[in-house]
């Protein structure tokens, strides 16, 4: 897991590793928490829930980027039964690779669940590395040099 505030690197990280792992021949697919929450919630609809769940549960390499990212996650109290399904589905089977913004502790209140949100982490954790970013916005940091540097240009005769 990754964690950490918005601009840090994390997103950019995830996807390096992903992309070795796809130079090492692993199966890897790549999903946000939303995408990956509103295709399974509408695959129970039209029947396909099992093979849809199929598809995040089989990869060698998962990454689910941008939880806490999308209201959508908070939309209906299902998205933690589902998430929980892929997360069950892959423990111990694969890797998991896991963006967010949300510290562990409030992401119960933010998947609507808090009990199957503890099954959640309590599998994320176990054999899992945790990385938190602390730092500034590498976008904010961008923007007031290019800033910096118009100024300059409009300073000079």
């Amino acid at each position: 897991m990754i964690a950490g505030n918005s601009g840090t690197g994390k997103s950019h990280i995830a996807k390096a590793l992903l992309l070795i792992g796809c130079t090492h021949l692993y199966r890897c697919r790549y999903t946000t928490a939303a995408d990956m929450l509103t295709e399974l919630m509408a695959s129970r609809a039209d029947q396909s829930f099992h093979q849809k769940l199929k598809q995040y549960t089989s990869p060698d390499i998962l990454l689910i980027d941008e939880l806490g990212f999308d209201r959508l996650e908070q939309q209906d109290t299902k998205h933690a039964s589902l998430f929980f399904k892929v997360i069950d589905g892959r423990y111990c089977k694969g890797s998991t690779l896991l963006t967010t913004n949300i510290d562990w502790k409030d992401l119960g209140d933010y998947l609507g669940d808090p009990v199957v949100t503890t099954a959640i982490v309590d599998r994320m954790v176990h054999h899992s590395i945790i990385l938190h970013i602390q730092g500034p916005s590498w976008r904010m940091h961008e923007s007031k040099k290019l800033n910096t540097q118009a100024k300059k240009a409009k300073s000079k005769p």
